[in-house]
């Protein structure tokens, strides 16, 4: 008789227990993407067509609420179409950067990209990601010491994030600037 009690009292403990780390939470965060800079590295390097290039690799942080981050290769229709704003969702601004003095560089090419899709794991929606940018520029057309960029990053809702700040970058330096 005890030990069908004892039984009945371990598998009720065992029962509240599961239903207690069931019921977690998860960690809330907000719809409209949060963006964080990590990093941005030049290197010399040769393109596809072997030219030299300048290659800069861009990483950011990404925290997005709804998880809708990033388009697929098909999202090319509506508000994604070749003709909107939105057919890209990265958006930086590249500045040459002198005396601590800043001063936007006109490229001649905008500096939008597409972001790929980012796909959601598990039962809470919030993504959280690392986002890497290759950029590469024409040695000959790319002749700065020092640049910083401003960037903002656009969900698939529309969400527009803050504007994050790489701060000013020297461009020889292969290991230039990163954050925690």
């Amino acid at each position: 008789m005890w030990k069908r009690r004892l039984a009945l009292s371990i598998c009720a403990i065992g029962i509240v227990i599961s239903v207690i780390f069931a019921c977690k939470e998860f960690e809330q965060y907000p719809d409209t993407p949060q963006i964080e800079f990590k990093s941005l590295t030049f290197t010399k390097a040769y393109d596809e067509f072997n030219n030299p290039v300048r290659h800069g690799l861009l990483k950011f942080k990404v925290i997005d609420g709804d998880g809708d981050v990033g388009l697929r290769s098909r999202d090319t229709i509506g508000k994604y179409s070749k003709d909107s704003t939105y057919y890209y969702n990265l958006f930086l601004d590249i500045f040459k950067v002198e005396e601590g003095e800043r001063e936007e560089i006109d490229l001649e090419v905008p500096h939008k990209f597409r972001v790929p899709y980012v796909e959601q794991k598990g039962q809470n929606n919030t993504i959280k990601a690392t986002i890497e940018v290759e950029i590469n520029y024409p040695l000959d057309k790319f002749n700065y010491d020092t640049v910083a960029y401003e960037f903002y990053f656009v969900d698939r809702a529309l969400h527009k994030s803050d504007t994050a700040d790489t701060g000013p970058i020297p461009v020889e330096d292969q290991n230039a600037r990163q954050t925690d």
